[in-house]
């Protein structure tokens, strides 16, 4: 042990105020190989560094301090009032520090960087089941990056050229937590280069909602769950900018009795479930429970004569009441007279009858309706004996649900669609006038 003033190791000085306890009793001489087998301890009660390595040749092997060992650790850094280790560099093209673990050739199981923060720590990062990495971190926070500049808080980047499968970032949460969380500020997801591949995947493997987006508190779904569930002001917005493409997709997949798009009115007033704007076209059976409004309706079919280059159109036929039209032909008896027999539900379905009969292939002055219906059925009396006699009978719909909800023929615009039309064109108005462009203002 040497103490007391200065003392000379090789070319190393320990100051006045310092004490050296070379390894083994002997002097670490700088310069030269030193074997031993005891620590080598310095001792310094100064504000400056306990030891002060500097190398000053240029090459790139010229470290300042290599340190090496077979079990333990390469280089300890601990303090009781502050950082471990802090390592620097001046060099703006460089890296302040460089791990790397060449202890195994699988990669997937050879850390470079570990950070634990807390006694728990290593069992919760061994938990998590995902191997090792290059930098791995457990503690309240597992890693935490800020960028001051323009640039990437947290860069994640996955090469793909030999492992098809790998991510740039993987997120995964258990017992209830978040595997990603985004609390403030825009978020941006660019793929470079992703091929046919979706610049976002989300999934999980029960039935919960995979992706909530939310501006303001979250709706009450009920019992509806889906892979992504959207709200606020537009909950969600959807546009296309190819040929051909669609704004928003729904599909039904491959299971049973599932419904590719459900719309919701709720119950705000004046809500609407579905509003199309344009020409719209459904393809396949169309189920509507409630009144179907429309300015103008008709059947477009391939013409029977001509399908490859013609198509044949038939209007509707109107009325302002709820009536059912049923016709055929009937063939009299011997005395001219017949009856109409019609289901068993008809006279429970309709009412207000109107009748309309037409003698065929001669005259029949005297044709008309002997018996009006009753018990389903109704006679006719005039014809010639063995004519064919055209009949037509009409009535108006008296079930539970058009006893309710009979159509207004004429009524009152609500004040909100007063001063709009929804044929503009047909009144000399311009487009702009219209009901449709009104509604498409509101949805911009």
């Amino acid at each position: 042990m040497l103490t007391g003033g200065a003392v000379l190791l090789g070319a190393a000085v320990i100051g006045t105020e310092g004490r050296a306890e070379a390894a083994d009793g002997k002097s670490a001489l700088l310069g030269k190989a030193n074997t031993a087998g005891a620590m080598t301890k310095i001792t310094t009660s100064g504000n400056n560094q306990s030891l002060n390595v500097t190398n000053t040749n240029t090459g790139t092997q010229a470290h300042g301090v290599l340190a090496y060992t077979k079990n333990g650790y390469g280089l300890l850094g601990e303090s009781t009032g502050n950082s471990g280790g802090v390592i620097r560099t001046h060099n703006n093209a460089k890296s302040a520090l460089v791990v790397q673990n060449l202890g195994g050739t699988d990669t997937s199981q050879t850390p470079g960087i570990t950070s634990l923060v807390g006694s728990g720590a290593p069992q919760k990062l061994t938990k998590a089941g995902y191997g090792h990495a290059a930098v791995e971190g457990a503690g309240l926070n597992g890693v935490i990056g800020v960028s001051t500049g323009a640039g990437t808080g947290v860069l994640g980047h996955a090469d793909g050229e030999n492992r098809h499968g790998a991510f740039g970032v993987h997120a995964s949460g258990i017992n209830g937590a978040l595997g990603l969380a985004v609390s403030a500020g825009a978020s941006v997801i660019s793929p470079g280069n992703a091929g046919a591949n979706p610049a976002l995947t989300v999934s999980r493997p029960d039935n919960g909602p995979v992706v909530s987006g939310y501006v303001g508190p979250r709706p009450d779904y009920g019992n509806i769950y889906a892979a992504g569930e959207f709200a606020g002001p537009s909950g969600v917005i959807g546009a296309t900018t190819a040929p051909g493409g669609y704004g928003v997709f729904g599909s039904a997949g491959i299971t049973s009795h599932a419904i590719g798009v459900y719309a919701l009115a709720g119950v705000g007033a004046g809500n609407q479930a579905l509003v199309a704007a344009g020409p719209s076209k459904l393809e396949g059976d169309v189920s509507v429970t409630g009144t179907l409004s429309k300015s103008g309706g008709s059947f477009k079919i391939d013409h029977p004569q001509d399908p490859a280059n013609k198509y044949l159109s038939h209007s509707f036929v109107e009325s302002p009441d709820m009536k059912n039209v049923y016709d055929g032909v009937v063939t009299v008896n011997a005395s001219g007279t017949a009856n109409v027999e019609l289901p068993d539900w008809f006279e429970t379905l309709n009412r207000d009858f109107r009748y309309q009969l037409t003698a065929m292939d001669g005259a029949a002055p005297d044709l008309h309706v002997s018996k009006r219906l009753h018990g389903n059925r109704f006679a006719i009396a005039g014809a010639k004996p063995g004519q064919d006699v055209s009949w037509q009978i009409t009535g108006i719909r008296q079930d539970a649900w058009a006893n309710e909800n009979r159509i207004p023929v004429e009524e009152t615009k609500p004040k909100a669609e007063r001063g709009t039309y929804l044929y503009p064109h047909g009144f000399g108005k311009p487009e702009a006038a219209g009901l449709a462009a009104k509604a498409r203002e509101r949805y911009r």
